[in-house]
């Protein structure tokens, strides 16, 4: 696709289609709304949390599954013919959505799909991770100018309106790549490997030779950028690149991922507290099965001890933050659902490799896990027209030292409160402990 040449303009003619074919197959993108199988509803209002659940390492797997499922479901009836997802949806019908589309969510949602892909496959799930692939390609992806041999997933005006001049991310580009190696392991042949190389070898171009990363590249300011440096994006570079690796075994995708945990756990390593930084999580333990193929730039005893630093950095956060109004279960104290979802991501997909801790430290991580687990189960629309969704602040029986701004967040979904929610509760599914039924 030619983004570029064309100066990333939409016509008002191609918008105005768009929205025809996405209203022909039920989606309403006047009122953010996405159809709904009412005959998987369950009685339920706006969901409440739980005022004061009990702490325990245990989570009701039937449960759990039902939720795993009507989310996927959601995601699904998001996704339009065109791929384009419904991004943010209300309750209220004469709720009208404002903002920008963002592509990186977009990418991030595709990774979701992928992993209940994973879980339990389904024609679904996987078209629907086919046509929103299809939509990221089309919008986003193209070479980067004067280098053929780079792609970039491309953060452009007419998609993602927040951000101009025309720019990539390492952030956009790692999750790109996160997006596009998920759907090739649902439906081979969506993206040849030599695109997904492209993309890699831009990733690893943007790498410096302490493992850090130049953060962004704007075409119009002469490339690489240290500007507006955003947590996460080195571990999500990290993880596409291990993705890659599973999928083309070239040395320098693990390299490259491999010099850039080593880089955060140095920067980090004299830190009392540090970040909850899940993506880090996660790409750590991807590394941790292939360590030994890169002990030279990281040991295994360093990746941990980052690993741990962060978890026990996400677990003394839920500690101390909890108020008054708060369901204690909410891993940031304040009834936010996408930061638990998160935070229970990164806890689920590291547990594996704490088998060296400290028994209560593990029994610290099962429980703080479990505990966000069952908040955002509660949290869970369970009928109407958000069916499966999640929204961005659970329903407390008293949001009084809330803001006026979470107020709105209860009765509304943006994908990625229901991506990072799948992700978690998959995550924890497949490697916690217990399966047994609560009473």
């Amino acid at each position: 696709m030619q983004i570029l040449a064309r100066g990333f303009v939409r016509t008002a003619a191609a918008v105005a289609a768009v929205s025809v074919v996405a209203a022909a197959a039920g989606v309403s993108l006047s009122n953010g709304r996405p159809p709904v199988n009412q005959e998987a509803s369950e009685p339920s209002t706006v969901p409440r949390a739980d005022s004061r659940p009990g702490q325990t390492a245990q989570v009701d797997r039937t449960s759990l599954h039902r939720a795993i499922q009507l989310a996927a479901d959601y995601l699904v009836r998001a996704c339009g013919p065109d791929g384009k997802f419904v991004y943010l949806a209300y309750l209220d019908p004469s709720e009208v959505p404002t903002g920008a589309y963002n592509i990186v969510r977009h990418a991030g949602t595709i990774y979701a799909l992928g992993m209940h892909h994973q879980w339990r496959p389904t024609d679904a799930v996987r078209d629907a991770m086919v046509r929103a692939t299809g939509y990221l390609k089309q919008q986003a992806i193209a070479p980067v100018p004067g280098c053929e041999e780079f792609l970039a997933v491309w953060q452009c005006p007419d998609v993602d309106s927040l951000h101009k001049p025309i720019r990539t991310s390492l952030g956009a580009c790692g999750l790109g790549l996160v997006a596009l190696v998920s759907t090739e392991g649902a439906a081979p042949g969506t993206t040849g490997i030599e695109g997904l190389r492209r993309l890699g070898r831009f990733l690893v171009f943007l790498q410096q030779e302490d493992g850090c990363f130049y953060h962004s590249y704007i075409p119009s300011r002469g490339g690489v950028s240290d500007r507006g440096e955003c947590l996460y994006y080195p571990g999500e570079a990290a993880l596409g690149l291990l993705m890659l690796y599973e999928l083309d075994p070239d040395p320098r995708w693990l390299e490259t991922a491999a010099k850039a945990l080593g880089w955060l756990a140095r920067s980090r390593e004299d830190e009392d507290s540090v970040p909850a930084d899940h993506w880090a999580l996660l790409a750590t333990a991807k590394l941790m099965t292939r360590h030994e193929q890169c002990e030279s730039i990281i040991s295994r005893g360093q990746l941990l001890t980052h690993a741990v630093q962060i978890c026990q950095s996400i677990l003394e956060e839920q500690r101390q933050t909890l108020s008054g109004s708060a369901d204690p279960e909410c891993m940031t104290g304040d009834n936010r659902t996408c930061p638990t979802a998160t935070r229970v991501e990164g806890l689920a997909a590291i547990y594996p490799f704490l088998a060296g801790e400290a028994e209560p430290f593990q029994q610290r991580v099962r429980t703080g896990a479990a505990g966000g687990l069952r908040f955002l189960i509660r949290s869970q629309f369970r009928e109407g027209p958000l069916i499966g969704g999640i929204p961005g602040i659970s329903r407390a029986e008293d949001h009084s030292n809330a803001s006026e701004m979470l107020h709105g967040e209860i009765a509304e979904v943006r994908i990625d409160y229901v991506q990072h929610a799948v992700s978690a509760m998959i995550d924890y599914d497949r490697v916690m402990p217990g399966r047994e039924r609560e009473g």
